[in-house]
């Protein structure tokens, strides 16, 4: 009898003790596979290069840096990973890594997210993603485990309204990348992309006229673009600098921006004999045009025209530098020498970070 019992005994201690071990085994096959991924993100130095002049490269003023970054990171299934806000002391042009604890052994989609509180968007019908129509509102209520709005992000444009208005304050900038984590431990460099068209205009008097710039316009301008680069391609030149070969822009109505200036406005803009007068930057939306770019100038009154037959497109983070020169000769026409040059990247040191 007593010998019986202790048959039963083991007989249940040994269903335990296996019972313990598959549950064991099985928690071990869910239990995910962790690592660190370290992020760097640099501004990206997309042009097209026609000449490159290293001031002109340089971001201009701390509204080309950024000064607040959002990192996405979306898992092959769409659910968001990490959702992580970013303000540094002073605006960069590079960031030092950031780290998150990620699923190994699989594919993520990164998205990054440049001067959000700054950018307005809407979506193609013209709906706000927000109540104040801010991007920040919007990208915050994004949570972990959330499915990323893929579509909705794809969607979305920038607009302008009115001939004279222009991206104003700290510039949107964004991108997406597709990274494959390993087994272990790993980084990557990523680039973010100006979602602007910067116009920079230098005049300059040799002549012995007293003059006024009394205009300023350019033809063929979007009024909205695309938030986030679309169907865009990259490649890198000949002077191995990252440039836009491909993109998709949004079908839209082409303005001629008028340049607004109180300067302008009241009794124009003194160009000294011998100096060269520098405007402020002018930050419009990309676009492509079936017909030529063009620009004008007021001098004294009198329009003068300049077609850009060297810009047969204009992608975002594209810099136009626009060199007008009245010679001492002749009767006051201007001579034009218009030059594409890239944003290029300056390392700075870094000043976000864990």
């Amino acid at each position: 009898m007593g010998r019986s019992v202790y048959v039963v005994v083991w007989v249940c201690l040994a269903l335990l003790a296996s019972g313990c071990r598959r549950s064991a085994d099985v928690s071990a096959e869910e239990q995910p596979f962790l690592v660190n991924l370290d992020l760097n993100v640099a501004l990206s130095d997309i042009a097209i290069p026609r000449s490159r002049v290293s001031s002109d490269a340089a971001p201009a003023n701390d509204d080309e840096k950024m000064q607040t970054l959002r990192i996405i990171v979306v898992r092959p299934d769409g659910t968001v990973e990490a959702n992580r806000f970013v303000k540094p002391s002073v605006a960069l042009v590079y960031d030092r890594q950031e780290r998150f604890k990620v699923v190994g052994r699989e594919k993520k989609r990164v998205y990054l997210f440049v001067n959000e509180g700054n950018t307005v968007v809407e979506t193609m019908d013209g709906t706000p993603v927000s109540a104040g129509g801010k991007l920040s509102e919007y990208l915050t209520a994004i949570g972990v485990g959330d499915s990323f709005p893929a579509d909705v992000l794809a969607s979305l444009v920038i607009r302008l309204e009115g001939d004279s208005s222009q991206l104003s304050g700290a510039l949107p900038m964004n991108e997406s990348h597709e990274i494959e984590v390993g087994a272990t431990d790993c980084s990557f460099e990523l680039f973010v992309t100006r979602a602007a068209v910067k116009f920079t205009y230098r005049i300059t008097n040799q002549s012995e006229r007293k003059l006024v710039l009394t205009g300023l316009a350019i033809d063929r301008m979007a009024r909205r673009e695309y938030y986030l680069p679309h169907g865009t391609v990259y490649a890198d030149n000949e002077d191995g600098i990252r440039e836009i070969v491909q993109y998709d822009a949004v079908p839209a109505d082409y303005y001629t921006f008028v340049y607004a200036d109180d300067a302008i406005s009241d009794a124009g803009i003194a160009l000294p004999h011998g100096k060269t007068v520098e405007l402020p930057a002018i930050y419009l939306l990309e676009g492509k045009s079936a017909e030529p770019y063009a620009t004008s100038l007021s001098i004294n009154g009198i329009e003068q025209r300049k077609a850009f037959p060297s810009l047969p497109q204009l992608p975002r983070n594209t810099h136009v530098v626009v060199n007008a020169r009245i010679p001492w000769y002749g009767n006051g026409a201007v001579e034009w020498q218009v030059d594409v040059v890239p944003y290029d990247e300056v390392l700075l040191e870094p000043g976000f970070g864990i």
